[in-house]
């Protein structure tokens, strides 16, 4: 779309520079080829309601495109900034636009300059922005605000968020969307020329609690359209979504889901290397994890990454790469874990219960006598967290939810309330007691029983007031994988914001990283268990039998349900879940970090990539490998729908700005 200076052309032409921007757009969508149309022809030719630079609307300028068969290139009907008259020939000016009937009469250059067509021109529905979005993911969109306010006209950068009113005066067009440190705003390419704006553009707010949209942005929004070689509208193509072509049009939902477990975080940081690598490779070095997925979400040690991945630095980009973060473990865990600053020994609970159980605890030659073990182990967390606590808040520092690079979700426990606390990006834009830091939500998510100390924290209000406090424990007794409470979240946020809206209406793409366990099965029996009190379901074979049932029944469960929905919602194969279930008792340890074992999770999990994928049986509960697919294979795949999106989202960005 070409830039020109229409202060020349006052006070209300907008209307012309609104139609033909969008009706370049999409003959550029259907064919490729970009044409610079004339502003100028319908400035002067659609008389019969528009006053050409006196003003006009839209959808008289879109009806005369249709009648007239088409609008000629810039080049043969060029931009003057006033009413000129309907032009045919340099001595006849109010005569109709010759090419209606034929190029008789008309100079060399009209005869040979292309016409552009569409055959018709459809409404948004109003007063809805999830209805005007899903129309900007297709095509560029006429839009009409009120742009009188001081704040507008004098707008220079930034998200605009100044004031203004519904009062509509002024045409534009929708090129894109965005988000921003946590703010959504809408792309717009006005016709005031380069030098206001950004470059000739605005973002503009979106996602506002009024329905119209900020100044009335979606109040009256119209589209062209033009049948294609298939004899589809763009329209109709972009309600009739194939699964392959989905993503293009921006309806596939993308979830990046990482699970708790202390140290072995390293092992997803593997798979988030690789990606982000991948990812670079096919879009640029400056391109990060964070930009290309819709939601990341993570439990306890996940979502600590999470906030890594996620976080903005001075600039607004995230903060930290993904081998930046697996650099982050390898140094600060044996800060976090370390081995001689224990509040006691990993094995004395282990030790304990089995001494208690068998009722016979001098036979055991144990160093330490019944009394001390017992104090020990029951009575407080293993680690204090004071370094935890100060490595976090020296990485995070004061930033806050609404402030990462994209939506976030962290689940927690309030011990208190014996409710989970979900941190979500979607709900700390209307609820503000979400919009905690970054470092409490992690040292909160990362409180795991007996390891760390619960996490307490209150959100105040402007004078200092107490209005909520936070009794909180990791994530993980409710959620080590997450990837369910964020599809749950983004199902709550689309419905909040367009009650009409249907899970029906979109797919998603969820790749869920696991951490590694061990392998569990056939480990205990009902025979052996039936025999177990309290302290046998705590301690077996230096194992936690009541810990094994939680994790690996909530884990089971949120791949079971991940995949059942996904299947449902034709998003199956868009779903990977990479989890080692073959780990050592040492690479299973949460909080080993010796350098040993910090370097085994790398290794293992940069080994896991090479591994045949894995997918649930709905039918037979179990998990089937395809020896013939690796994780890595489906990696790649992910990292072409991953680019296409976010192509599809910045395209229009990209021509505003390279214009």
């Amino acid at each position: 779309m070409n830039r020109r200076f229409v202060r020349r052309c006052l006070p209300g032409g907008s209307w012309a520079f609104s139609t033909i921007g969008s009706v370049e757009a999409v003959h550029q969508i259907l064919t490729g080829e970009l044409i610079v149309l004339s502003e100028q022809q319908l400035l002067d030719c659609d008389t019969s309601y528009n006053k050409g630079c006196n003003g006009g609307d839209k959808d008289h300028a879109f009806a005369f495109v249709v009648e007239s068969g088409g609008i000629h290139a810039d080049d043969a009907y060029p931009y003057t900034g006033k009413d000129e008259g309907c032009y045919a020939s340099s001595s006849t000016r109010k005569r109709k636009a010759v090419w209606i009937d034929g190029d008789e009469g008309l100079p060399a250059n009209h005869k040979t300059s292309k016409v552009v067509f569409i055959d018709g021109y459809e409404q948004v529905p109003a007063n809805n922005e999830q209805s005007l979005q899903k129309a900007v993911a297709n095509q560029p969109i006429s839009v009409s605000i009120e742009a009188g306010s001081r704040d507008f006209q004098f707008y220079a950068e930034g998200i605009f968020t100044g004031k203004c009113g519904t009062d509509l005066d002024h045409d534009l067009v929708v090129v894109g969307y965005g988000t921003q440190a946590g703010k959504d705003y809408w792309l717009v390419r006005n016709s005031w020329g380069a030098d206001w704006g950004e470059q000739g553009n605005v973002r503009i707010e979106r996602n506002v609690i009024e329905k119209t949209g900020k100044c009335g942005i979606a109040t009256e929004a119209l589209y062209p359209v033009r049948n294609g070689q298939n004899s589809n509208t763009v329209t109709s193509q972009y309600k009739q979504l194939s699964k392959e072509d989905s993503y293009v049009f921006g309806n596939l939902i993308t979830i990046l889901s990482i699970d708790g477990g202390g140290v072995r975080a390293l092992m997803p940081t593997a798979a988030l290397v690789f990606l982000e690598a991948r990812i670079q490779e096919l879009l640029g070095n400056n391109v990060r994890v964070a930009d290309v997925f819709d939601v990341i979400t993570g439990t306890s040690t996940g979502g600590l990454v999470t906030a890594m991945l996620t976080s903005p630095d001075k600039e607004g980009r995230p903060m930290f790469t993904a081998e930046e973060v697996q650099n982050f473990y390898l140094k600060h865990a044996p800060e976090i874990f370390p081995p001689g600053r224990r509040f006691y020994n990993p094995e004395d609970i282990c030790v304990t219960t089995e001494l208690l159980s068998c009722g016979d605890w001098k036979a055991h030659n144990h160093p330490l006598s019944l009394p001390a073990k017992v104090i020990k182990a029951l009575l407080g967390p293993k680690y204090d967290g004071l370094n935890l606590h100060k490595i976090i808040r020296e990485q995070l520092e004061e930033r806050r939810l609404h402030e990462t690079i994209t939506n976030v979700v962290i689940p927690t426990f309030d011990i208190k309330t014996m409710r989970p606390v979900i941190f979500s990006s979607f709900q700390s834009k209307i609820n503000p007691s979400i919009d905690a830091k970054l470092s409490d939500i992690c040292i909160a998510t990362s409180a795991a029983p007996t390891y760390l100390p619960s996490h307490v924290f209150h959100y105040k209000d402007d004078e200092g007031k107490i209005l909520r406090e936070f009794n909180l424990i990791d994530g993980g007794v409710v959620a080590n994988n997450p990837a369910l409470v964020a599809i749950a979240e983004v199902i709550i946020e689309r419905t909040r914001r367009d009650p009409t809206w249907s899970v029906k209406d979109c797919q998603f793409l969820v790749l869920s990283l696991g951490t590694g366990c061990l392998d569990l099965k056939d480990k205990y029996d009902a025979t052996k268990s039936s025999r177990w009190g309290i302290f046998g379901w705590l301690s077996s074979g230096g194992s936690t039998p009541l810990l094994d049932v939680f994790s690996s029944g909530y884990s089971y469960m949120a791949d079971y349900f991940a995949t059942a929905f996904l299947k449902a919602h034709n998003s199956e194969e868009s779903y990977l879940r990479i989890q080692d279930i073959t780990l050592s008792d040492d690479m299973a340890s949460m909080d080993l970090a010796t350098d040993e074992n910090l370097e085994n999770l790398v290794e293992a999990g940069e080994k896991l990539l090479k591994k045949p994928v894995a997918r649930m049986n709905l039918v037979t509960g179990e998990v089937e490998h395809d020896p013939h697919i690796t994780n890595e294979m489906v990696l790649e795949g992910f990292t072409t729908v991953l680019r296409d999106i976010y192509w599809a989202k910045s395209e229009m960005d990209k021509e505003v700005h390279d214009g």
